[in-house]
């Protein structure tokens, strides 16, 4: 894949042999963020609760890719081609989860710098965001 392969060589994604060892705790992060974003929404939080979404899905992504013994250095895109690589394309996670990512990132970045949010996206990503958690846990706590 060409994307992981420009990634590796730019050094955005690097093998990380602890990865394995520390997963489980980058993903204790991520379940305290999405249980945050969720009690946000009923709170009526809905720009922080769609920032707080796509950061525990990004914080679990990363948890999988250390799983894998990779680790993703300050790129998104990198992160998103990591997971395709090490799990889309092995048919572990369906492209469902991925999509909800990269959702996610756009509803993100409306909401940090246009200022745009809403309701009904807010609380349709803090859904995918639960369920891409829940599939991920399946995954490290093996």
């Amino acid at each position: 894949m060409k994307e992981f392969d420009e990634c590796v060589k730019k050094n955005k994604l690097v093998k990380f042999s602890r990865g394995k060892n520390i997963a489980g705790k980058k993903f204790s992060e991520a379940e305290e963020d999405i249980r945050e974003a969720a009690d946000g929404v009923e709170k009526g939080k809905y720009k922080w609760s769609t920032i707080q979404a796509y950061y525990a899905m990004f914080t679990a992504g990363n948890a999988l890719l250390m799983y894998k013994g990779w680790r993703e250095k300050g790129s998104h895109f990198c992160l998103m081609a990591g997971l395709k690589k090490l799990y889309i394309e092995t048919k572990e996670i369906d492209v469902l989860y991925l999509e909800a990512l990269q959702k996610g990132k756009i509803l993100r970045e409306s909401a940090n710098y246009r200022g745009e949010w809403s309701e009904d996206e807010c609380r349709k990503l803090v859904n995918k965001a639960q369920d891409f958690i829940e599939k991920a846990k399946i995954i490290i706590k093996k």
